[in-house]
């Protein structure tokens, strides 16, 4: 799980990668260069504590 995040976190850092979100979950990350997408193994909630 820890490794899932720490890949997204990644992906969102580098250029033209943006997070796309439901409500405060995010999806899949998006490449708007490339056009590549990534999807989280696991639903990613964005702040707030469950």
């Amino acid at each position: 799980m820890k490794r899932e995040i720490k890949k997204v976190e990644k992906l969102v850092n580098k250029k033209g990668y943006i997070p796309v979100l439901s409500g405060n979950e995010i999806v899949f990350v998006y490449n708007k260069i490339t056009g590549k997408e990534y999807t989280p193994k696991y639903s990613l909630m964005i702040g707030g504590e469950e």
